[in-house]
């Protein structure tokens, strides 16, 4: 991915930006608690065939500080969509639009790697989604980093199913992307 520089704001994949894993680490395990090595396992795995992590980062001089951070993976039922698994921002910048911008450039992506949907489930932030598009709808199943084959997915889902509304629980939100 090309950083495309806001302010001293760039934007990396961070499989292109290894050096920043461990910082990715730790704004992650800041809000969802996590082993560290697990966290690094799953951070390991991003690659443009997904899960895709998305980092933002900003410079000044030398130093450069991770400040936000969202993770895409492919969702079962629909060939162009994907899920958008988190969302953080550096707690001491909450509040400021960084959130709002991580989302902008989350979908600028997915419009350039050819996806047209969005699907992401939030337990306190629905507000902040509707503000940005989304609706709510039915529950999807996250592909993650399965590597199944299509039939075998299609036969476990059809034993299990994939969900639904939710009810008491986190709330399920689709944002229909539209190329600039």
């Amino acid at each position: 991915m090309t950083s495309s520089p806001n302010q001293h704001l760039n934007w990396y994949y961070l499989h292109e930006r290894k050096d920043l894993t461990n910082q990715t680490v730790a704004l992650l395990n800041s809000h969802w608690k996590r082993s560290e090595a697990a966290r690094l396992a799953s951070l390991s795995k991003s690659s443009l065939s997904f899960p895709l992590n998305l980092i933002l980062v900003s410079k000044e001089g030398e130093t450069e500080l991770v400040l936000g951070h969202s993770r895409l993976t492919r969702v079962a039922e629909d060939e162009k969509a994907l899920l958008v698994e988190s969302v953080i921002v550096i707690e001491a910048l909450r509040g400021k639009g960084l959130g709002r911008k991580i989302m902008e450039e989350t979908e600028k992506e997915v419009c350039k790697l050819g996806f047209s949907t969005l699907y992401l489930s939030t337990s306190d932030k629905r507000d902040f989604y509707y503000h940005l598009g989304f609706r709510e709808c039915e529950a999807v199943t996250s592909l993650g980093e399965n590597k199944l084959p299509k039939d075998q997915l299609a036969g476990l889902l059809g034993l299990f199913g994939t969900g639904g509304k939710s009810s008491g629980g986190p709330v399920w939100m689709k944002k229909t992307i539209v190329p600039l």
